[in-house]
């Protein structure tokens, strides 16, 4: 990424002043730590629908109407097909969500902290 884009990248994140510090990162942080799965999968959620609402659209244009229904977005989201930030995205008609090869699996251990634990994450 060159440094004038990523110096306008981080002009627009919002600063956290009560914490003393921003969020911005310098380009070798970005190229030094692999995003959470987490983030993986919500950017792809977003894009997904984004460009399935851009495939409603052209269907709907395509039949003289301005807008398109939550079906036919749905209808799109279900047969969206494309490559993202941890490989190609699929989602599957039958359930709704991302087809199994299209993805990897996650196993998260979480604890419950006690009642009187009063550190934060």
């Amino acid at each position: 990424m060159d440094s004038d884009k990523l110096a306008y990248i981080n002009s627009k994140i919002p600063s956290a002043s009560d914490l003393g510090m921003n969020f911005s990162k310098s380009m070798d942080w970005f190229e030094n730590h692999a995003p959470n799965h987490v983030a993986v999968y919500a950017y792809e959620a977003i894009i997904g629908m984004g460009l399935s609402a851009c495939e409603a659209q052209v269907q709907a244009s395509n039949q003289n109407r301005e807008i398109f229904t939550g079906k036919e977005h749905h209808t799109a989201f279900t047969n969206i097909n494309f490559l993202s930030a941890s490989g190609e995205v699929k989602i599957g008609p039958d359930n709704y969500s991302r087809n199994d090869v299209s993805t990897y699996y996650v196993v998260s251990n979480i604890l419950e902290k006690s009642s009187t634990e009063t550190s934060t994450i």
